[in-house]
């Protein structure tokens, strides 16, 4: 499984890097860069040129889906991803409540932007 970060400076690579990992017989998951894991901007999507050619990406990415089973996201997130990156910010979503993140330690988060991780053993039975 290949994930690929959208962030600023391969933004307009995210088809060519889809056209690699079909070439490599990867599985591909997109996700969006957020400023809140390393306190930095410089890689976050923000100007409407970016916010353009995000858009346009993504709408080549949901066509390719039709085709392929290897993308594995749905095109809901792939929105999700397209509405995230103007604010930084989903306030609707449901990551914690839906699902957690293991992380390479065995600990749990309920978001791999939320950084309170838990114990296994600290969960109810």
């Amino acid at each position: 499984m290949l994930n690929n970060c959208i962030t600023a400076a391969n933004v307009e690579e995210i088809n060519a890097i889809a056209d690699k990992a079909a070439e490599w017989g990867v599985n591909l998951n997109y996700s969006a860069y957020s400023p809140k894991r390393t306190g930095c901007r410089d890689y976050f999507l923000n100007t409407k040129g970016q916010l353009a050619t995000l858009e346009k990406g993504l709408e080549r990415i949901k066509q390719r889906m039709d085709k392929s089973h290897w993308i594995t996201n749905n095109e809901s997130t792939l929105e999700a991803t397209y509405r995230y990156s103007p604010e930084a910010a989903l306030p609707s979503c449901k990551a914690g409540l839906r699902w957690l993140v293991v992380t390479s330690d065995g600990a749990l988060q309920p978001c791999s932007m939320q950084f309170k991780r838990y114990a296994l053993h600290e969960q109810a039975a």
